[in-house]
């Protein structure tokens, strides 16, 4: 623990390797309480490797409870965090996400669109029926409405009255 501000400072060194590393220090030597230092470096560094080292890390301490810290990155930070916190509220398979995530789903960044359309059928319930049936219908890309389509069978498939599970659809 003494090493602490110095493997805090490090996740903003100018060489990758080091932040990495520092990233996963942090999660070793602080738990839980690295998330907020590690919110800023996921916001902070657009790199693939360390959006994803920060994403590693951030699974190894975060819960579904802890991931809604990054809900104001998803609003305001740059466009490689945003992705990351999409990815990150799919991961938790929490349908809490659901409503933060679907307004990504018409992002202008092609990369946050992209992992938004992915995420809705881990955090889709019976629930979002409606959103998605409009989407799908909204949607032109094929690819994108095959994610659309696995996120609406997802929603459909987790009512538990099987005879119920296509009233939405037929509607």
């Amino acid at each position: 623990e003494i090493a602490l501000p110095l493997v805090n400072s490090s996740l903003s060194d100018p060489e990758i390797l080091i932040r990495q590393e520092a990233a996963i220090a942090l999660t070793r030597i602080s738990g839980s309480n690295a998330i907020p230092a590690l919110i800023v470096y996921l916001s902070e560094f657009s790199d693939a490797g360390d959006q994803e080292t920060a994403k590693t890390a951030l699974m190894s301490v975060a819960g579904a409870g802890k991931i809604t810290l990054l809900r104001p990155v998803l609003r305001e930070g740059p466009a490689a965090a945003r992705k990351s916190s999409v990815e990150l509220m799919a991961w938790t398979k929490s349908n809490e996400f659901f409503k933060d995530v679907l307004p990504f789903t018409s992002s202008d960044e092609p990369e946050v669109k992209s992992a938004a359309f992915k995420a809705l059928a881990a955090l889709a319930s019976d629930e979002n029926q409606t959103e998605l049936i409009e989407l799908l219908a909204a949607t032109e890309d094929t690819s994108l409405v095959s994610e659309v389509q696995s996120a609406a069978a997802k929603a459909a498939g987790s009512i538990a009255d099987p005879e119920r599970r296509t009233d939405m659809i037929l509607k």
